[in-house]
């Protein structure tokens, strides 16, 4: 790979960005107009008007060819339930439908409403004895029923998105009060169950809390935990019915912990009035409907706002429709949805303070999400999928040029800044940071994620990859080039990865990604999988092979093949076109199961030509000394065997391996200044979470 790489991925960049035609019909949008024909000089002020005179310029037969758009004037556009675009609402061919800003980032679209105005808290406050008395002097009261404010949505234990009313002040997501404040408490004991039929463990119903804070809680009304009760790898919100104050023993209210809970797990406690003791916490009675918050630096009622809208943007089969430079704000969850879009382009947008996700499209075609900015979601930033993988037919779309940090920050584990899947879906050039979670995770066929700039992800939990996806043989020509994986540190005792692929994850390529201060760089499996031309850097170890399935015992052994793998594969017609021809290792990865026959060499997965500049320690508890092995086959089960694995010319020190291609230069990737982008420049300084290995023998 020459230094004329970036060259070519901006010419990429280019020619995937659908130019819109000239304009052949505008309206106009203001805020809090009425009575208006979409001229300037009288714009629309509703989306419902705006929308029947596009449908109307749409369908003029009369009307030249060029571009029917709303242009959205500068100011604050509230929504108290989303806008709803459906078929009627799409372009034509001679006229593509453009909703867009007139300056990018000055029309808002807000689900919220301004905070009352607040007072002093009162000893003759109902919940005065409730609240910290240390907090009592800080601590301010707004009136939300006498404000007309009465609809205060409930706490999910489980699902995405928070579904409740949430403060933003100052601009930014304020915390539901908690304890701890920073990081998480531990479970001394739970119940001992049983097992199902099938052998799966019983989940658990209560646990006993390691800290004796929690006999406060014992009186609230509504006190919810959250965090990894059970595994450092998935977190779960739970409701609790029953605190004991004597013994701690916490009883779940419905449907608790997935994975129920283990003596090795942390969680916090939230929504506890009795726990509002810090600077940005609040809290919402809603028996008394009142908002209690301490405001950080006693101030910051700009653009501040309770959130009262579940989402502002729902779009059902549209196509030939574009949004460009709107700044999505202040809902409960998924901000902007679009099912069954085709042609669809969303430009230059801005999602934050997102309850849930902020941009969701599922049964996508030719759909191009660029230059997008998101920060500050409750769950994920921006999932993709489409196309057809039973038939390998491709979508065609794109996540590409967008930044996105702070995501996931109330369902902290698999809600990723990015998700790819279906069959031919790419994220491409982007940067991302500051997540608790994977960055991306993917899924389908075909689909790729390259030139990606990604650090300071994973940030509490263990066991994970950056880049993440598994428990499938049939991940067929799934692409990861050219991505910057850097600075991702460990806070819990299972190591995360740069690239993950997890559990049997097969048909994958992962060619020419550069992996700098990770614990391991890429962990994956003896099928289907190829590893070439990577850097590592300060990686212990770069490559973790785990899975190899070689006797024919491995495919039945419930604890080593999940039965989903299995079920995947037999929905694959292997046998047939296009799979015969294109991927012919799932052929042969069948015929290993059902003849009980070694599977054939051609399966293998191969790690070549790979490079660590410098000797590299071990992990904590694998060894105490420098390893000259490049990879690192975890346990007996997983050893190195010439039936499963290819390891060739990968290199330790000294100069890079013979044929080993020069990386691309890291300026070209992640988020490049071109006209489609939201902002620019933009800023994503390193979040340095914990460190529980170490970085150069030290």
């Amino acid at each position: 790979m020459k230094m004329t790489v970036k060259m070519c991925f901006a010419a990429a960049l280019a020619c995937s960005a659908c130019t819109c035609s000239a304009a052949a019909k505008t309206f106009w949008m203001k805020p809090g107009a009425t009575g208006g024909d979409g001229s300037r000089a009288a714009p629309f002020g509703s989306f419902d008007d705006a929308k029947r005179a596009v449908r109307t310029a749409v369908a003029d037969a009369s009307l030249p060819p060029g571009a029917v758009e709303v242009v959205l004037m500068d100011g604050e556009y509230f929504l108290a339930k989303p806008v709803e675009f459906s078929k009627d609402d799409s372009g034509s061919a001679a006229h593509p439908v453009v909703w867009r800003a007139e300056n990018r980032g000055c029309a808002r679209i807000t689900g919220g409403v301004p905070v009352p105005q607040f007072f002093r808290l009162s000893e003759t406050d109902p919940n005065y004895s409730r609240i910290p008395a240390s907090a009592r002097a800080n601590v301010m009261v707004a009136d939300l029923k006498a404000a007309g404010i009465r609809d205060y949505g409930k706490v999910r234990a489980r699902g995405y998105g928070s579904l409740f009313m949430e403060l933003v002040w100052g601009g930014r997501l304020q915390t539901l009060a908690r304890w701890p404040n920073d990081g998480y408490t531990g479970i001394a004991d739970m119940e001992r169950t049983g097992k199902k039929e099938n052998g799966d463990k019983i989940p658990a119903t209560w646990f006993v809390a390691s800290d004796d804070r929690v006999y406060s809680w014992a009186d609230e009304p509504e006190p919810y935990g959250n965090g990894f009760f059970c595994y450092t790898w998935a977190a779960d919100r739970v409701a609790f019915d029953k605190i004991d104050p004597v013994t701690r023993k916490i009883t779940q209210k419905g449907i608790g912990s997935h994975y129920g809970y283990s003596k090795g797990g942390f969680w916090f406690g939230f929504n506890l009035l009795c726990e509002l003791d810090s600077p940005g916490e609040y809290y919402i009675d809603r028996g008394t409907g009142r908002l209690y918050f301490w405001p950080e630096n006693g101030g910051g009622r700009e653009d501040s706002a309770l959130t009262v809208a579940p989402a502002l943007v729902k779009a059902l089969d549209v196509s030939r429709f574009r949004i460009e430079g709107l700044l999505f704000e202040k809902c409960r969850s998924c901000a902007v949805g679009f099912s069954g879009a085709e042609d669809v382009q969303v430009i230059a947008c801005t999602f934050r303070n997102i309850g849930g996700q902020a941009l969701h499209v599922a049964k996508a075609t030719r759909v191009r999400v660029a230059g997008c900015d998101v920060a500050w979601c409750g769950s994920g930033g921006i999932a993709v999928s489409g196309g057809d993988p039973a038939k390998l037919e491709k979508s065609g779309s794109t996540i590409e040029n967008c930044h996105v940090h702070h995501f996931a920050l109330s369902d902290l584990t698999f809600m990723p800044a990015m998700r790819v899947g279906g069959c031919g879906v790419s994220a491409r050039g982007n940067t991302i940071h500051d997540g608790p979670h994977s960055a991306v995770m993917f899924s389908g066929r075909e689909n790729e994620v390259s030139w990606n700039e990604i650090h300071s992800v994973l940030l509490e939990c263990g066991e994970m990859g950056v880049i993440y996806g598994g428990r499938d043989w049939t991940l067929c020509g799934l692409r990861m080039d050219a991505n910057y994986i850097h600075d991702i540190y460990n806070p819990r005792s299972q190591y995360n990865r740069g690239i993950m692929l997890d559990d049997g994850a097969a048909g994958i390529t992962v060619t020419s990604n550069r992996f700098e201060r990770l614990p391991i760089g890429v962990s994956l499996s003896g099928i289907g999988n190829v590893v070439e031309n990577n850097l590592f850097i300060s990686n212990y170890p770069p490559v973790r092979a785990c899975q190899k399935w070689q006797f024919h015992s491995d495919y039945t052994n419930t604890r080593y093949t999940h039965a989903i793998m299995l079920a995947k594969l037999a929905k694959v017609p292997v046998r047939e076109e296009p799979w015969k021809s294109r991927y012919p290792y799932l052929a042969m990865i069948d015929d290993a199961i059902k003849t009980g026959k070694m599977r054939d060499p051609a399966t293998r997965t191969v790690i070549r030509r790979n490079y660590s500049p410098t000797p590299f320690p071990m992990l904590k508890n694998f060894s105490d000394s420098p390893c000259a092995d490049f990879v690192w086959h975890a346990l007996k089960i997983w050893e190195y065997s010439p039936d499963c694995w290819v390891e060739e010319d990968n290199k330790v020190g000294g100069e890079p391996p013979a044929g080993f291609a020069p990386l691309p230069p890291i300026s070209a990737i992640g988020v490049q200044n071109i006209p489609e982008r939201a902002t620019w420049p933009i800023s994503h300084p390193v979040t340095i979470k914990c460190r529980s290995f170490r970085l150069g023998g030290k």
